[in-house]
C-alpha cells in the first residue's frame, strides 16, 4: 500500500512495459537499466510475451508499451523504429559447416531445434520454408532459448535462434554460433505505443530507446 499510494500521490511514475523473447534475451535489459539510472522515480513493471500478445495488451491498455517484430497485430497502434537482430544457426562446437555463408538452404536434411509455433521466428521460418519449398525436419519445439541451447548440446540437432540470444550461451555450453545470411533473417524491432499524447513519462521512454537504437543504428 506505501508503495502504490508513492506512485498515486504523483511523486512517481508506472509504467507497463511487455517485451517478445528476442528484445528480453539482446537489447532491452541494458536499455531499460541506463533509462533506470537517468529516471529513477519511474518504476518500469516487465512482462516477456510474444509479440502479438504484447501488442494486443498495449491496445486493451494492459500495457503502456511493447517491444514488437512487425506483423499484422501492430495495426491500429503507433510505432517507432527500435533495434535489430539477425537469426542465426546453433552447432555443438567443431559440427558447423565450413564456408563464408550459411544459409537455410543449407540446412536441408538436417534435425532442426527451434522456439514454439507462436513466436514470431517460427512463423518467419515456416513463411520461408513454404517459400523455397524444401521440408524442414523440425525435431523439438521449446519454449525458451536455453533450452533450445541445451538440445544442441546434446545432440539434438541444430538450433535455431537470435544471434546474440545464442552468443549468451555459446562459450558455457560448447556451441558455435553462425549467421543466416539470408536477407528475410534480419529482423526490425518496434516500439508500440497507443496513438495520441502519450504521458511525460512513457514518452521519455519512447525517447530514450528511440535514441539508444539510433546510436547503435538499430
Amino acid at each position: 500500500r506505501m508503495d502504490l499510494s508513492h506512485y498515486a500521490s504523483g511523486q512517481a511514475a508506472l509504467l507497463r512495459v511487455c517485451a517478445n523473447t528476442s528484445a528480453m534475451a539482446q537489447f532491452l535489459p541494458q536499455d531499460l537499466a541506463d533509462f533506470q539510472q537517468l529516471s529513477p522515480d519511474t518504476r518500469l513493471v516487465l512482462d516477456e510475451q510474444w509479440s502479438e500478445a504484447g501488442a494486443q495488451a498495449v491496445r486493451a491498455s494492459k500495457a503502456d508499451m511493447a517491444i514488437v517484430l512487425p506483423g499484422p497485430w501492430t495495426e491500429g497502434l503507433h510505432t517507432l523504429p527500435y533495434r535489430q537482430d539477425r537469426l542465426a544457426a546453433v552447432f555443438r562446437q567443431g559440427e558447423a559447416p565450413t564456408g563464408e555463408r550459411l544459409h537455410l538452404a543449407d540446412l536441408a536434411g538436417r534435425d532442426l531445434v527451434a522456439l514454439e509455433d507462436r513466436s514470431s521466428m517460427m512463423r518467419l521460418l515456416a513463411e520461408q520454408v513454404a517459400t523455397s519449398g524444401q521440408p524442414a525436419s523440425i525435431v523439438a519445439k521449446v519454449k525458451s532459448f536455453e533450452a533450445v541451447c541445451r538440445l544442441v548440446q546434446v545432440g539434438r540437432g541444430v538450433g535455431l535462434l537470435p544471434m546474440r540470444a545464442a552468443q549468451a550461451f555459446e562459450a558455457a555450453m560448447g556451441l558455435d554460433v553462425v549467421a543466416l545470411a539470408d536477407p528475410w533473417a534480419q529482423r526490425r524491432m518496434l516500439i508500440c505505443v497507443r496513438p495520441g499524447a502519450l504521458p511525460p513519462a512513457l514518452q521519455a521512454l519512447v525517447d530514450h530507446l528511440s535514441d539508444a537504437a539510433q546510436r547503435s543504428n538499430y
